[in-house]
């Protein structure tokens, strides 16, 4: 079957939903923040008004998208200018290595590392955190602390400062000695200072890491914020339990999935294997077969984004103009010509859906000139987002809530693998075959603990454990972590597919099997017992070990 076949298929439904205003029509989407499919998106909504858009991004800022409600009562794009940062306080985040604006910010950083000028400081960076990470590593002094109790140092080092409410001694040693200080060197070092919340932490850190900021008057110096950089920044797990809904009442006649893997990264609990097949007519378009596709009747193939046309918004909003290298090799399309084949153009290429959208929203008799000096440069010019200033609710945080006893139990750290994300890039040799950061793993994702419970579970590297949590096992073996915080257990996802191509399938274990929406990134319950077995792993941090017993 071929491209006409599915056109066919997609406009018979197309005219049946005609008369129920689309109300059967339901569009996932990963996270979007390119203007033009933002703009097709809400041009189908006009022409179907009941027909509803759910997103979801495995590993999207889902705790920073709710943080920005609590603190300042609507959705906030917030990001740095460590240029500018005497001290830096990161509460899990690997802000040098991953996650929006990265590059920048360790440019930045790096920069403030070179002492070029006499008497000029060097800045200074503290970290908190469970997992050994690359900017962990470049920490000046850095705190191993269970994930949870991470909400706990941020409290601290609030009441230190006098802008949070709550006893300021813990429970936990480690926070009492390092909260005074920190917050003292923030305090000397007002307007030059910044609080960074990892994207892993609850929207409570984030929340704390606002007000802490705002306290310190390193908004517009260090810390800035601007309207969204999403085109409709939602919860996305409120979202896809209301697809989970409708799937289930029958109300689904035709689901799009355009890109991710839902069926593979959806919180566990939420079937979606299972409840994607309720729907009618299911299309998924993916450049690769993967577990989302096998359940629907329609595989189209997407081309990559060297392929065809597209935009896109930075971490700052600046927009930049996607253009292709090669016409598609496989016949595939993009999500931008399959959304407009729902507004009955189908034939419109993406080149006249990009260049209409720009054509629309120019101001001016000298569009095709601007056109062409925006493709040639690659980014649109004065699109970045302009900085605004939020004030900050009464509420924003309010007492800590009362930390979860151990109870015997071990913490689950869900987290991304820095290789291969949230399984998406698993079918790439190279990718699988790059050393991940600290561990030096390859082809593999691990259960990380600290040489500290390693030796209380009597394991070494290659031992199996079988983890359980909130009644649901898995298997996995473990890779002893210096540096790794006692008590909990880092598993990384994207691993373990069943449909993922040659180099990715049947590799490592699946963590989403754990992963619940009320805990996506940790949780405490988690019970851990050693079992029989062993598993040897492909690690280049011995390769050069002069060993005569693998020499």
């Amino acid at each position: 079957r071929g491209w006409n076949n599915f056109i066919g298929a997609l406009l018979e439904m197309l005219a049946a939903q005609k008369t129920k205003n689309g109300a059967g029509i339901r569009i996932l989407t990963e996270t979007v923040t390119s203007p033009t499919l933002a703009d097709q998106i809400r041009a189908i909504q006009k022409l179907y008004p009941a027909a509803k858009w759910h997103q979801w991004e495995p590993a999207g800022p889902h705790s920073a998208r709710a943080a920005a409600l609590q603190t300042f009562g609507q959705p906030v794009n917030t990001y740095y200018n460590l240029e500018h940062a005497n001290v830096v306080v990161s509460l899990d985040s690997d802000f040098l290595a991953s996650g929006a604006g990265s590059l920048r910010y360790a440019r930045q950083f790096s920069k403030r590392r070179r002492v070029t000028e006499s008497g000029a400081p060097m800045n200074r960076l503290y970290v908190v955190e469970p997992m050994p990470t690359p900017t962990g590593a470049k920490a000046d002094h850095r705190l191993p602390l269970r994930a949870g109790d991470i909400e706990d140092f941020a409290w601290a080092v609030a009441v230190n400062l006098h802008v949070g409410a709550g006893a300021k001694q813990s429970d936990n040693g480690d926070i009492n000695r390092w909260s005074g200080p920190v917050a003292d060197d923030l305090l000397h070092n007002k307007g030059a200072s910044l609080v960074i919340a990892g994207e892993c932490q609850p929207p409570i850190v984030h929340a704390l890491a606002h007000v802490i900021n705002d306290f310190l008057g390193n908004v517009g110096k260090t810390v800035f914020y601007t309207d969204p950089i999403e085109a409709n920044p939602v919860d996305q797990v409120a979202s896809l339990q209301d697809l989970a809904k409708d799937l289930d009442s029958g109300a689904v006649d035709l689901l799009l999935v355009l890109g991710g893997n839902p069926v593979f990264t959806a919180p566990v609990e939420l079937g979606m294997r299972d409840r994607i097949q309720k729907a009618t007519l299911r299309a998924h378009l993916s450049q690769y077969e993967n577990e989302t596709s096998a359940v629907c009747q329609w595989l189209l193939p997407e081309t990559h984004y060297l392929e065809t046309w597209g935009d896109a918004r930075a971490f700052d909003g600046t927009v930049t103009i996607q253009q292709p290298l090669i016409q598609p090799l496989y016949g595939g399309r993009s999500a931008c010509q399959i959304l407009q084949t729902l507004t009955g153009s189908p034939d419109t290429s993406p080149y006249q859906i990009v260049k209409g959208y720009w054509a629309a929203q120019h101001k001016g008799a000298d569009f095709e000139a601007w056109w062409r000096r925006a493709v040639h440069d690659g980014v649109v010019e004065s699109t970045a987002l302009p900085t605004k200033t939020w004030s900050i609710h009464g509420e924003a945080i309010t007492e800590k809530l009362r930390q979860k006893k151990m109870g015997g139990k071990m913490e689950v750290i869900f987290r991304p693998d820095p290789t291969i994300y949230d399984g998406r890039f698993s079918n790439s040799g190279w990718l699988q075959e790059l050393p991940k950061p600290i561990t030096k793993l390859t082809w593999d994702n691990a259960a990380i603990i600290s040489p500290g419970d390693a030796h209380r579970l009597g394991v070494e590297n290659g031992s199996m454990l079988e983890l359980t949590y909130q009644g649901r096992k898995l298997r996995a073996p473990v890779w002893v972590q210096p540096g790794h915080v006692d008590q909990a257990v880092t598993l990384h996802f994207g691993y373990g597919r069943t449909h993922a191509g040659r180099a990715g399938t049947g590799v490592g274990f699946n963590p989403y099997g754990l992963r619940t929406a009320s805990a996506l990134w940790q949780d405490l319950g988690m019970d851990v017992h050693k079992i029989s077995g062993s598993y040897a792993f492909a690690s280049t941090q011995m390769d050069h070990v002069l060993d005569a017993s693998r020499h």
